[in-house]
């Protein structure tokens, strides 16, 4: 089964003035500048020193072009330490999620290569570098069949990258989670196979002190395997059930105790909210090689909205975490959240987004241990337009170390736009992340900033990634 070829409506990036937001968030400012439109999830990291990486996809060919049709290009820009402003985007590697920043400047990242007009066979390439300098690939897995998931990759001094590969030819194909460890200093080694063959509907992976681990939804059900430093890989771990196929997983550390959960949505049931989403937890205990048994957070009877969602995880105080994800309250989508209490167990449901509001999770972050004000969680969300579908501006809430959220503030401007009615066209799906340095939040997002794009593709709003950052 080759992976899905999304083919996306998109227009021409415009030159936009800096849009104002509402203080404490800085004026927004364009990151990507080329004139090329965007695609997908914007993705932003920042290093020890305080160097910021944003990552996006853009095209290369104008949309009116029918005849040449469009390629998809990957961008990077990165803003240096201290500075208000990211330098000139430049090509990027073809990172598949997120690439994580670590030490002064270095750069982890997955690609992978499969190409369905190609004889070559699939692969899977660690991306190393240090921006603006050049990156380098070195191969991690050469597959035999195909890439039956997106790769996971997770990084505290060892890495781990994980993905599942088909091992038969039936439909549904079964398919087999894979491991490859990369120690400090080293390349990733031989992979190893974690899971016996079963359809797999995602993989994720979890790195923290002295311990990684590896999870995955296989035949309807949640497992994982955890590798504790200098020790093989211990058993695979059953955590529970899920639908087949629709699940969104989320990793946080706090101090040694590692924090997994889980967003099942049965988005193919008959009604479409026959079955409710159920949101999940597991907790692995640090020192322990064990998952404790996972527990239900919240139970949602909805349809799922179009504006892409997340469930999201931040670490707080005393080892403690807070879940967020996206609720229906029975008339709109809300961002809610519940925090751990005593014996790390999680709460009811807080509000994150204001009631009236239509809202969908992009993401949470806290300021780490060791830091002013350290437990502070900021929230971001899509605030969706009158038809609850589409994102039409970014806005966000602050937690305290204790207590619930603030009032709402607004980060982007109203998105100029009207709303198309395109199913793969995706809306500011904003990213966040907190500068260690600066002690202060910055978020990227797909911004649409002009009314129509030229014909064939009327209607489709053209976009420009932007930035705005918030102090902690």
């Amino acid at each position: 089964m080759k992976r899905a070829t999304l083919i996306a409506v998109f227009g021409l990036l415009v030159a936009s003035p800096t849009a104002v937001a509402a203080p404490p968030w800085s004026v927004s400012q364009n990151v990507s500048s080329t004139g090329f439109g965007i695609w997908g999830q914007p993705h932003v990291g920042v290093d020890a020193d305080g160097r910021a990486l944003a990552t996006w996809v853009a095209v290369t060919n104008p949309v009116s072009d029918v005849k040449s049709g469009y390629s998809l290009r990957p961008r990077l820009a990165f803003r240096d330490p201290g500075a208000a402003e990211f330098r000139p985007e430049q090509d990027s590697p073809s990172f598949d999620g997120a690439p994580i920043l670590y030490g002064s400047g270095r750069v982890l990242g997955l690609s992978l290569l499969d190409d369905p007009y190609s004889s070559e066979p699939a692969r899977l390439d660690a991306i190393s570098g240090t921006p603006p300098g050049g990156f380098s690939a070195k191969a991690i897995h050469t597959f035999t069949s195909e890439p039956m998931s997106d790769p996971a990759l997770a990084l505290h001094r060892n890495a781990v990258a994980a993905w599942a590969e088909e091992t038969g030819y039936s439909y549904p194909a079964p398919a087999a989670v894979r491991a490859s460890i990369r120690r400090p200093g080293r390349d990733f080694g031989r992979s190893r196979k974690l899971s016996r063959a079963g359809w797999v509907g995602g993989v994720v992976a979890g790195a923290g002190p002295g311990v990684v681990f590896v999870a995955w939804e296989r035949n309807d059900r949640v497992e994982a395997r955890v590798k504790p430093r200098g020790r093989p890989w211990g058993p695979v771990q059953r955590l529970g059930s899920a639908t087949r196929d629709s699940i969104t997983f989320a990793v946080a550390f706090s101090g040694r105790r590692a924090y997994l959960a889980w967003l099942d949505q049965d988005v193919l049931g008959e009604p479409a909210d026959a079955n409710p989403s159920i949101v999940r937890t597991a907790i692995l205990p640090g020192g322990r090689t064990r998952f404790r048994v996972p527990r239900t957070v919240d139970r949602i009877s909805r349809r799922v909205p179009r504006e892409p969602g997340r469930i999201a995880l931040a670490a707080l105080r005393g080892h403690g975490a807070l879940v967020a994800w996206t609720d229906w309250d029975g008339r709109s989508f809300r961002a809610r959240a519940a925090v751990t209490g005593r014996r790390a167990r999680f709460g009811r449901p807080i509000s994150v987004s204001p009631p009236g509001e239509p809202a969908v999770l992009a993401d949470v972050e806290s300021i780490p241990a060791g830091r002013p004000n350290a437990g502070t969680v900021l929230a971001v969300w899509s605030s969706l337009d009158a038809t609850g579908m589409f994102g039409e501006r970014v806005r966000a809430a602050v937690r305290g170390a204790t207590g619930r959220f603030r009032a709402g503030e607004d980060v982007s401007d109203v998105a100029r736009a009207p709303q198309p009615d395109l199913p793969f066209f995706e809306r500011l799906v904003p990213d966040l992340a907190f500068d260690r340095v600066s002690r202060r939040w910055i978020v990227v997002w797909a911004q649409p900033v002009s009314e129509r794009a030229p014909p064939p593709f009327d209607g489709a709003p053209t976009t420009v990634l932007r930035s705005a950052t918030r102090p902690g």
